[in-house]
């Protein structure tokens, strides 16, 4: 059983190597999510490609709350 790479060290509690597969998984998705966005131009982040699509801000901004719902949900059912 290895440490969460998520938590930090002294609040870490062993996780399965599965899961701990899945964390680095997602950590190297937010990079690799990180480096698009900053490739493209400031000014075009907020630009919707068309009026019924979302721009690359609001796709941002709905990923990161559907993320933060997971965790929450996760930590509910971790204390449950």
């Amino acid at each position: 059983i290895q440490r969460s790479p998520r938590i930090p060290p002294l609040l870490a509690t062993p996780v399965h190597p599965r899961t701990t597969e899945l964390l680095r998984h997602l950590d190297l998705q937010h990079e690799r999510l990180r480096n698009a966005v900053e490739s493209i131009p400031r000014d075009q982040r907020e630009k919707k490609p068309s009026p019924d699509r979302w721009s690359v801000a609001e796709v941002i901004e709905h990923l990161s709350i559907v993320e933060t719902r997971l965790a929450s949900a996760r930590s509910y059912s971790d204390a449950a």
